[in-house]
């Protein structure tokens, strides 16, 4: 299939429609393997089939390049669909009739997570405010301008329906931290990771936020000290699994986790 090809069909109203029934349903294969019989029956190009079939059925995160030219995203398919990592010179699509092959892939409402690395505020903001994001269950930060001001302004957009799982690369200041936790879309997260400042205050922001009671993962970088592990091994809003983490840390004598 040609570039042209390619956006033509992704614009086809039925997988967006399978996409949102992969959303709601995220355990479940069946809206999944409709899905392939359906791409099977639509789709000419086996190659591709195959990548999103295979998928379905793997524990990993199957890579793929999509895309011609400078327009080249790597994606991976993750149980039918997609993880994308776009970097700084990939603003996101605009235009509502996609021009390149990406952007039909997020107007497809195909992105389930999102990798964004070195993309700058103006951007990270256009992304975030963009009705495809309502789609997107993870996010990854790498290398971003992420500043106190900033985080607010882009995680309380309202598109964030489904957003349940964040990882910020790079340490987050006490100021990162408290901004963070001031949005009403962490009481979503079931799943955190962070680089964070190895001391008390840092460790009683975390554990006395009662926005991260439906944790059920939290991986936290540059942590330490026993005194850290106690404050989080005590909390009374974290889950009893973390909780028992920290107190094996704490038995240790403090452990980076």
């Amino acid at each position: 299939m040609t570039e042209a090809e390619w956006i033509a069909f992704l614009q086809r109203p039925e997988i967006p429609a399978f996409n949102r029934a992969m959303l709601v349903n995220p355990d479940d294969d069946l809206p999944r393997l409709v899905f392939a019989d359906w791409m099977d029956e639509n789709c000419p190009d086996e190659f591709f089939n195959r990548f999103i079939r295979e998928s379905i059925t793997s524990q990993e995160s199957i890579p793929f390049r999509v895309g011609y030219g400078n327009q080249r995203r790597r994606l991976s398919f993750d149980r039918g669909r997609v993880f994308a990592s776009l970097y700084s010179r990939s603003p996101p699509p605009k235009r509502r009739e996609p021009r390149t092959l990406f952007a039909a892939v997020w107007r497809a409402q195909w992105v389930n997570r999102l990798a964004l690395d070195g993309v700058g505020p103006k951007c990270l903001k256009s992304f975030f405010h963009d009705p495809p994001m309502a789609m997107v269950r993870g996010v990854y930060f790498h290398e971003n301008d992420c500043s106190p001001a900033l985080l607010p302004e882009i995680l309380n957009s309202s598109h964030l329906t489904h957003l349940t799982y964040l990882s910020l690369s790079g340490r987050a200041s006490t100021e990162l931290l408290r901004a963070l936790l001031s949005c009403e879309v962490v009481v979503q997260f079931t799943g955190i990771e962070l680089t964070v400042a190895d001391n008390v205050s840092t460790a009683g922001l975390i554990a006395n936020s009662p926005k991260l009671t439906g944790l059920s993962h939290m991986r936290l970088h540059g942590c330490r000290s026993a005194d850290f592990a106690a404050a989080l091994a005590n909390s009374p809003y974290l889950c009893e699994a973390i909780r028992a983490q920290w107190r094996r840390a704490t038995d240790e004598g403090g452990a980076n986790r």
